[in-house]
Parts: C-alpha cells; structure tokens; sequence
C-alpha cells in the first residue's frame, strides 16, 4: 500500500482539524470541517453554485462570494488549512524518463493534456504523483492531473484576498481514491493484489481506472452527454459502454 500511502501524506497538515471545500459538476459547493484524530465530520454546509460544464470551471465571483458565506455561517477559523476538491478535467498515467526535471516533466505531461480540447485554449496546469519506477529500463511512471493554470491562480488569488489558507487544490478523482482508502474500502483489493477498477460518471465524461493491487494498470477518460441521453436508456447506454471499455477480463471488485 506504499503507493496509496505516499499519495495520501501528500496532503497532511499540522492541525488535527481542516477544512474541505468540494465543487462538484452538478453546480453544487460542500464545506466540511474533519477531525482527522477522531474521524468525525464536526460541520458542513452546501449551497448552489454556478459552473460552467462546457469550459469545466466556476463562476469566480460565485465561488468567492459562496466561500465567504459557508465558512462565516459555520463559525470556521481562518487559521485552518483548507483543502479544496475540483471536478476532474484530465487524468492519466504517463511513462517518462527517469532523468527528467520538474520543469521537463511539467512540460511533457502538459503536452499530453493538450490533446484534450478543454486545454486548445486554457492552459494546462499539471500535477504529478510517482507510482513506480523502472530501475532497469530507467523510467518512471506517474499518475497526473490537469487543470486550467488561469483558473487555479485566480482561485488562489481569491483565497489570499480572504486570508484563508489554502493548502492544496485536488481533483475529484484523486480525492475519491484518498477518501476509498482512508474509509478502508480498497485495503482489501490492494493487500491481496486483486485486479479491480474504480469507475466514476460525471456531467461531463467517465474514468474508467483499472488496477492490480495498488499498481495502476490504465486510466481511460471518455466524454459523455449525460443530459443528451433519453432517461430511459440512461442507465443501460453507460452500462454498455463501460462494459465495453472494461473489456473481457476477469475483475474481482469493481
């Protein structure tokens, strides 16, 4: 469980208590605040929230005027780190040279998420995570997400306006797998090095991500018309479609 650990630490901070900040697809914007020592969700608030499914962003003023509100209404410190999620734009798995900078790496992998048309005209903003190396064919191989750079500057500009503590932007997917881990649903398929997936269906798209153990053996992200599909058929259409992309083999948890 190496792997999910190391992703995990990535976002610890000194306080027993933060605070999460969720923006979900369907307009939506959750405030929590967790005691990671006792496990206990002590508050949270959610509230309407206007966002863009086309270009895959939030309304700024929106997103500041919300923020301000739910963390007054709560009573909620400001010295508090604060921990914000954003609906997945791209998300993959890339091979590199192991002899890479940063800044090469950051070149390469915004490379990649340019192929998406969310990023013709946003740039992209990566982040990265090793997952494995390879010592005798020297390369390693990372897990990535990609967001619009504009948009996260410009939500970090916000967070400094308000002297809040914004102390890591995520993507719904990667929270999913440290939220998953931390409630202890996949340490069975990770310790028993089961082949397994985690399919997730927004507004926008799904992520099919296959996995033996903790290893991370593909990630594929399609676009999808949710709101373009009969009702009816919904529930069928996506469920042959994922069937499809899962392929014929054999999977012990999905």
């Amino acid at each position: 469980m190496e792997f999910i650990k190391n992703f995990i630490e990535k976002l610890k901070a000194s306080s027993p208590e933060r605070v999460g900040i969720s923006v979900s697809a369907d307009s939506k914007i959750e405030v929590i605040l967790y005691d990671t020592e006792s496990n206990i969700v002590k508050k949270c608030e959610k509230t309407n929230l206007k966002y863009d499914h086309m270009q895959r962003q939030v309304d700024l003023n929106d997103f500041e005027s919300n923020i301000v509100y739910l963390l007054e209404k709560m009573d909620i410190s400001d010295k508090l780190p604060i921990f914000l999620s954003l609906p997945n734009i791209f998300t993959s798995i890339k091979t590199l040279p192991t002899d890479l900078e940063d800044v090469e790496l950051e070149i390469a992998l915004n490379s990649e998420a340019e192929k998406s048309y969310i990023f013709k005209k946003a740039e992209p903003k990566s982040s990265w995570n090793l997952i494995y190396e390879d010592e005798e064919k020297e390369t390693s191989t990372y897990l990535y997400s990609v967001l619009q750079r504009e948009q996260t500057e410009n939500i970090q500009q916000i967070f400094n306006n308000n002297n809040l503590k914004l102390f890591a932007i995520d993507t719904s997917f990667a929270s999913l797998i440290r939220g998953l881990s931390i409630a202890g649903v996949i340490n069975e398929n990770i310790e028993e090095k089961a082949r397994w997936s985690i399919v997730t269906i927004s507004y926008n798209n799904y992520i099919i991500a296959k996995l033996h153990g903790e290893k991370i053996l593909s990630i594929t992200e399609t676009p999808i018309a949710i709101k373009s599909i009969d009702p009816e058929v919904l529930y069928p259409s996506i469920s042959s479609v994922i069937t499809e992309k899962l392929g014929h083999e054999q999977l012990d948890n999905v």
